[in-house]
């Protein structure tokens, strides 16, 4: 029974005192807040324009948009978790 609490409480000290990684992005900034779709514009309208000559443009972009998408859900589950 002890051995039982013991690693309940344990296990809620952990979860409540771990950090959580954060993936290092390269083009959504680091502190960037999502309230509203204004936002984030922005940076679709960036993508949008953006030429993709060659296949090394072409892969850059497709990173950029990747990461946008990521944080755009990220952002979204934050908010599902939170309420």
């Amino acid at each position: 029974m002890f051995l039982r609490t013991f690693l309940k409480v344990k296990f809620v000290i952990n979860f409540y005192t771990m950090k959580i990684p954060t993936i290092q992005r390269h083009y959504v900034h680091q502190n960037q807040k999502l309230e509203q779709f204004g936002d984030i514009e922005p940076l679709f309208q960036e993508l949008l324009t953006r030429t993709t000559n060659n296949l090394e443009s072409y892969q850059k972009w497709l990173e950029d948009i990747s990461e946008l998408e990521a944080f755009i859900e990220e952002n979204g589950a934050w908010r599902y978790i939170k309420m």
